[in-house]
């Protein structure tokens, strides 16, 4: 028998992260600097956060499809008797635009839950090995195609340090709180 995976938060804390951050650093797309005292304004200077252009944007089957593909990818990696919702989760507009690499993501985040599940039933039931081994698998969640182009050297080095490292040493805080934005995992 199959464990059904519940849904996953649409907006994750990773999304909340890297919000934060763009906040802080000033961060927004098309933003610019102004442009030099005394020029007409008309050639604004891109500021060093400027975001790259906007990826291509898909329809609602488009990103159905890609979150499939994306299923069908991971599904031999998620524990054992875990298995993939047929759509993705949550509440979606299916007259709703996309970007490319969401449908994607959510599978990541699906994932990330999954075994953010099994590393906390592991707690529970004080398996040592099945935490260490839930704990391996997320130790690579950074290493995921959707998740990989997407993440900075800085951002891999923090989610090894402070989300895993620090679990390894008995403070899964970090950890826990990730949990908390998965709907539930089964």
């Amino acid at each position: 028998m199959t464990r059904p995976i519940l849904p996953v938060a649409p907006i994750s804390a990773a999304f909340v992260v890297v919000l934060v951050v763009g906040i802080a650093t000033g961060c927004s797309p098309g933003s610019t600097t102004p442009a030099d005292e005394g020029s007409t304004g008309a050639s604004a200077t891109p500021s060093p956060h400027t975001i790259e252009a906007e990826k291509p944007t898909l329809s609602f089957d488009v990103f159905v499809d890609e979150y499939r593909a994306s299923t069908k990818d991971l599904a031999s990696s998620l524990p054992t008797g875990a298995s993939f919702p047929a759509t993705p989760p949550g509440e979606w507009e299916p007259d709703g635009v996309f970007e490319e690499g969401v449908g994607s993501m959510q599978a990541a985040l699906i994932w990330q839950c999954t075994w953010i599940g099994e590393y906390q039933r592991a707690d529970l039931a004080g398996d040592a090995t099945a935490r260490s081994a839930a704990l391996a698998q997320l130790d690579g969640w950074t290493e995921l195609p959707a998740v990989a182009p997407n993440v900075d050297a800085e951002s891999v080095s923090i989610w090894h340090r402070d989300v895993i490292g620090a679990a390894e040493e008995g403070d899964d805080s970090f950890l826990t709180a990730l949990g908390e934005d998965c709907v539930g995992t089964e």
